[in-house]
């Protein structure tokens, strides 16, 4: 239980300081301060790496059922659709605004899908 609780720890962790990281891009403004763009790529990255992980232990650990592998895919789906549109927008031209609402919404949505999985996972399990 211990390995999952650090894993889960680390995620929010990686996710709250590229959502802080995001933001300082956001606020700093175009042309993108490359430091601070760098820093939210490589966190952003990390949580991806690790929410792939947690899930991971998730499947193999505990009993799955239909709507955990529903949420795993949704899950996957969110961190895709989250990554496309942190690369696209990285480009000046085709930052819309109709993007940017996509990529502010989807961190949510990915961290919600993810809470509510491991909820049910472990709930089940118990």
């Amino acid at each position: 239980m211990e390995a999952l609780e650090t894993r889960v720890i680390v995620t929010g962790i990686l996710f709250l300081l590229s959502a802080a990281s995001g933001t300082a891009v956001r606020l700093f403004g175009r042309p993108l301060n490359n430091a601070v763009f760098t820093v939210h790529k490589l966190l952003a990255l990390g949580f991806a790496v690790f929410s792939a992980l947690l899930v991971h232990m998730l499947l193999k650990n505990y009993a799955s059922n239909a709507f955990v592998i529903i949420l795993t895919v949704l899950s996957g789906a969110l961190l895709l659709i989250l990554l496309v549109t942190g690369g696209v927008l990285s480009f000046d031209k085709l930052a819309s605004d109709r993007l940017k609402v996509i990529h502010k919404a989807m961190p949510v949505l990915l961290v919600v899908s993810l809470i509510v999985m491991i909820y049910v996972q472990v709930r089940t399990s118990l």
